[in-house]
C-alpha cells in the first residue's frame, strides 16, 4: 500500500497595508499555526496545511485586522476524501 500526502495551500488576498495581522479560522476557531505543525501561515499571509488530513475537513476564512477594524474573508470549504484526494471551494474577500 502506498500513502500519499497531499499539501493544501489557501491564498490570502490581502492588499499591503500598515500593521495588518492576518489570521486563520477553520470552522469559526482560530488556528494556532504554531502549536499544530501541520498549518504553517506564509510571510504574506496564506494558509500551508502541509498534510492534508481527514481532520483537517472544515470551513476555513481568513481574517485580517489593524486598529481601523477588523474583517474576515468568504468561507472556503476543504474536504479530504481518504488519503490522497481533496476538494475545496475557492472564496472571495
Amino acid at each position: 500500500m502506498t500513502t500519499a500526502y497531499c499539501t493544501v495551500i489557501l491564498f490570502s488576498v490581502l492588499l499591503l497595508v500598515w500593521h495588518v495581522q492576518v489570521f486563520w479560522l477553520k470552522d469559526g476557531e482560530r488556528i494556532d499555526a504554531e502549536r499544530d505543525i501541520n498549518f504553517i501561515i506564509s510571510h504574506e499571509g496564506s494558509l500551508i496545511v502541509n498534510q492534508a488530513r481527514l481532520s483537517d475537513n472544515g470551513n476555513y476564512t481568513c481574517g485580517a485586522q489593524n486598529i481601523a477594524g477588523r474583517r474576515l474573508s468568504e468561507s472556503a470549504l476543504l474536504s479530504v476524501y481518504g488519503q490522497n484526494t481533496l476538494h475545496y471551494s475557492p472564496m472571495c474577500l
